[in-house]
């Protein structure tokens, strides 16, 4: 869609835009397909993904979700990260059912004894359940512990209520952001968040 609002729009995929100006290796899970285009999640990154998968956790026939997890191996050591992008729904009842699929996918896929990052955009503007969700599998978000608040994210202008979240599991958090004002409230109608972590 923004490719017909905006001229200088790249014609590629975004995530090949921006993998070809920085990330050697990316993943993309399809969600939606409509007659401009399709949407979905995308991980990028500077290491090998050893693999990938795109798992449907719609729950109704408007909004096409998925849950996209990449295996990312560091060079020269034994270490895998396990890094996974998610968007949720916008109605409660459909999102309190995605975070517990999602709870039941880390638990039965994701080692414990092995780093995670989880990222989106979660849809719960008062986070009634999500940090409830962070919590029950042990997971910190990155993003509010520098503010130690809720970082607000949306709209990306003005941003107001705080949908996006950056969590780790089995990582200390060196420094997060959000990034805002000039090009970043052009980019996205969210806020972007940023964590630069370190494994324990």
């Amino acid at each position: 869609m923004k490719a017909l609002k905006y001229s200088e729009s790249p014609q590629s995929p975004h995530y090949e835009f921006l993998a070809d100006q920085k990330w050697p290796y990316y993943a993309y899970g399809k969600n939606a397909v409509y007659p401009h285009g399709h949407h979905g999640n995308a991980i990028l990154s500077h290491y090998p993904i050893e693999s990938n998968s795109n798992t449907d956790i719609s729950t109704n026939r408007l909004e096409q979700r998925g849950l996209l997890h990449c295996c990312v191996r560091l060079p020269a050591t034994d270490t895998r990260i396990h890094c996974l992008c998610v968007h949720l729904n916008l109605i409660r009842r459909g999102r309190r059912k995605q975070l517990y699929l999602l709870e039941q996918y880390i638990e039965n896929t994701v080692p414990r004894d092995s780093p995670l990052v989880l990222a989106g955009d979660f849809n719960d503007w008062r986070n009634r359940d999500v940090l409830s969700f962070a919590s029950r599998i042990s997971l910190t978000d990155a993003v509010s512990i520098p503010f130690r608040k809720n970082v607000r994210t949306f709209p990306a202008k003005f941003p107001l209520v705080p949908l996006d979240h950056i969590f780790v599991r089995g990582a200390g958090v060196i420094r997060s952001c959000r990034h805002e004002g000039g090009i970043w409230k052009k980019l996205s109608d969210h806020a972007p968040l940023s964590a630069t972590i370190d494994l324990l």
